[in-house]
């Protein structure tokens, strides 16, 4: 995660500094930087393998709403026609009367 937090301007060490200990930090830190890439690096490759399973899903979902909404259109068009059949009936009952 990136901060607003500047760092401080990297100041190269002088060669009379550069010792045993030195190397033996810069290779545990060159380590500890390899790990932590590789392991953004699953991370990312996790998140988007969990990205495409859920737009997967999206869509399917989205065919199911276009469905379902499909089947709702019918199911309204038959009821208006019944309806209107029970009116037709109905009339045409009082008119006989």
């Amino acid at each position: 995660m990136r901060t607003n937090k500047q760092r401080k301007p990297k100041t190269p060490v002088p060669e009379c500094k550069k010792d045993k200990k030195y190397y033996e930090y810069r290779k545990k830190n060159n380590l500890k930087a390899a790990k932590n890439r590789q392991k953004k690096k699953e991370e990312y490759i996790k998140f988007k393998s969990v990205l495409f399973q859920e737009e997967r899903i999206n869509e399917i979902l989205k065919l199911q709403v276009a469905n379902l909404k499909e089947q709702l259109a019918i199911l309204v068009k038959l009821y208006r026609i019944k309806q209107n059949n029970n009116s037709i009936f109905l009339n045409s009952v009082m008119n006989n009367y």
